[in-house]
């Protein structure tokens, strides 16, 4: 959920100026005041909301319908730069950017033909280099290993593209997931995520089907929803888009988004599957015939070869070992299907063909059969029809590149899904954040200090015992600290008392009362209502308490960013709490609980909320001014 820790770590004092005279007590203890006065915050910052726009700073609209600075990790021949080019060129000429790219890749193969495909510069001894340290206007390359490069090196990017080595995932590459060395650049990648300073608004990713399954998906979902990203997947074959091809492979997209949901992905095209005669090319027949002692060990060993013809609507996946006789016939009925090039097929097998068939293959057929040119892989796999790889590259070097690439036309329909879902309204909106007042009451300040260390006696006496939130599932401000930054030079939260910061929405009078004197339990409830008792509601979420804030007449609504001891929690899971609304309230005053916190996000799919029953355990230091 990308909330709270995106507006509190972006909080900067930049200026200060004394406001209109509000009531304050003397300083009698506690942190350091400005009596009558307030500090004013200007930010530079966006906080998601559901539904409502996001805050934001202000800029237009179209700005954000393309990214500027995508980088591509292990990029291979560019299949995926090729997918974003050609989802950005259907967008309005109004709405592009000059798109930058910045490529990483270890295979020096792989370098040297992205180098001359798309121009881009080379950096080579990158780890010497470092390049990061510099900014730069021109597409690079940079040859390195991901896993070695410090968070610096992944900082500034829009948007990024990943399509990591899948043997980790394979049964021919044992399965040994993120134990696999092969692995350790996209752990790599989600260890210094969490850490930079400007996240990618979305993310790409491509593999083999057998991800979706695997530890590495888990640590992947796990650290996109713990950075506030939204994530949708799927499994998705080049032939529900109109290529005779059944590649299937895993996708997921991410977006910063206001509920860092998980979902799976739906995504279709209207395009009739073309028959693969459509996709060949004049191709020189003499340097794609399959050997005929490759094809005779298949006959003679019974293996089955994946046959396609002009007509054929499917094709086997073309693999990274296509044409590589070393394999023998088992490599040949493995790594990709072939071309029966002749016609007419017997009557008994022209109709299996017209889909995709696999068969034993008399001899008197073998001299029809061959590969698919290089072109005509890259035809199959979406590329552009204008596209080619250079031609003094040896067909095998070719097959092999393209095997370990990504159907581009695939690709482009998942770019324009993640262009329209990150510039959906309930994701990037035009709202904005007009200042943030630092609230200084003395007075609240000791009495919350007073109540919070009695709450710590009481967890001494009688330790908490399963009310505490385990990791896997924490109160979603818990990861933010403000130690250094808005007049806390320490630690301002106390996580052994379960100590947070939490939200309570309002309007003007609401927010001039309670930051001018104090929650008043008297009026407990009557605008949020009390389906959890007679008590003050708050919530992990700014998104939840900005359903109960209310306009002034600049036309802008008031956050309350409080501290709240929770202590001993109550956890309800009730799917009707406000039948029990006694029960939970006696909880907090006689049974030595401290707050309940009703998880409406388990019930109802909404948001947790967190309810105390004494004022004294609030003491709301920020109001938040945003305009709609």
């Amino acid at each position: 959920m990308a909330t709270v820790p995106d507006l509190l770590t972006s909080v900067r004092p930049l200026t200060r100026r004394t406001a209109p005279t509000v009531p304050r007590r003397t300083a009698i203890g506690g942190p350091p005041v400005l009596a009558g006065t307030v500090v004013v915050f200007h930010l530079a910052l966006q906080v998601c909301h559901r539904r409502r726009p996001r805050l934001r700073t202000r800029r237009t609209a179209e700005s954000a319908h393309s990214s500027d600075v995508v980088y591509e990790f292990f990029s291979g021949l560019g299949g995926l730069r090729l997918g974003y080019t050609s989802a950005e060129r259907s967008l309005p000429a109004r709405a592009r950017n000059a798109t930058r790219f910045r490529a990483y890749e270890i295979d020096q193969v792989c370098c040297q033909v992205y180098e001359d495909l798309y121009g881009a510069r080379a950096l080579r001894g990158v780890q010497h280099m470092e390049p990061w340290m510099r900014a730069s206007k021109e597409d690079e390359l940079w040859c390195c290993s991901i896993d070695r490069l410090p968070d610096a090196a992944f900082e500034g990017a829009d948007l990024w593209l990943m399509s990591p080595p899948c043997q980790p995932f394979t049964r021919t590459g044992r399965r040994r997931d993120v134990w696999d060395p092969r692995c350790k650049a996209l752990l790599r990648l989600l260890d210094a995520l969490p850490r930079l300073e400007q996240k990618p608004k979305g993310l790409l990713l491509e593999n083999v089907p057998e991800f979706q399954h695997s530890v590495a998906h888990a640590r992947l979902t796990s650290t996109l929803h713990q950075c506030g990203y939204a994530t949708r997947e799927a499994l998705l074959t080049p032939l529900d888009f109109g290529f005779p091809n059944s590649r299937q492979r895993f996708y997921l997209l991410a977006a910063r988004a206001a509920r860092t949901d998980h979902a799976s992905l739906s995504l279709s095209s209207t395009e009739v599957v073309k028959p693969v005669g459509q996709f060949l090319e004049d191709a020189q027949l003499d340097s794609l015939q399959v050997p005929s002692h490759l094809l005779k060990e298949a006959f003679d060993g019974g293996l089955s070869l994946d046959l396609a013809t002009r007509t054929s609507l499917a094709t086997k996946t073309f693999t990274a070992g296509y044409g590589k006789t070393s394999y023998g016939a088992v490599g040949l009925s493995r790594a990709g299907p072939l071309l029966y090039d002749a016609a007419p097929l017997p009557p008994e097998r022209r109709l299996v063909a017209e889909k995709r068939f696999t068969m034993s293959l008399p001899a008197d057929m073998w001299s029809q059969v061959r590969y698919f040119a290089p072109k005509e892989v890259a035809n199959l796999m979406g590329f552009p029809r204008t596209w080619s790889l250079p031609g003094d590259l040896p067909c095998r070097t070719q097959w092999r590149l393209l095997g370990n690439s990504v159907n581009v036309s695939l690709v482009a329909h998942l770019m324009d899904e993640l262009q329209r879902w990150m510039q959906d309204d309930e994701l990037t909106g035009s709202d904005v954040v007009e200042e943030v007042i630092h609230v200084e009451n003395p007075d609240n300040y000791l009495r919350y200090a007073m109540r919070r260390e009695k709450v710590r006696q009481e967890l001494q006496s009688k330790p908490m015992t399963g009310t505490e939130l385990d990791d896997a599932n924490p109160i979603k401000t818990k990861q933010v600290s403000l130690k250094g930054l808005s007049f806390h030079p320490d630690e301002p939260i106390d996580e052994k008392l379960q100590e947070v910061w939490l939200w309570h929405g309002t309007g003007k009078e609401g927010a001039a009362g309670i930051t001018d004197t104090d929650f008043d339990m008297g009026r407990a409830g009557s605008a949020a209502g009390t389906m959890f008792g007679r008590g003050l509601y708050f919530a992990e979420s700014c998104m939840k308490s900005d359903e109960y804030t209310k306009a002034d007449e600049r036309d802008w609504y008031p956050l309350i960013l409080c501290r709240v001891t929770c202590g001993r929690l109550f956890y309800c899971d009730w799917k009707s709490p406000s039948d029990h609304k006694e029960k939970l309230e006696d909880a907090c005053h006689h049974e030595g609980f401290h707050c309940v916190l009703g998880d409406r996000e388990k019930v109802r799919g909404t948001y947790r909320e967190f309810i105390v029953f004494d004022n004294d355990q609030v003491y709301p230091e920020y109001i938040v001014w945003y305009s709609r």
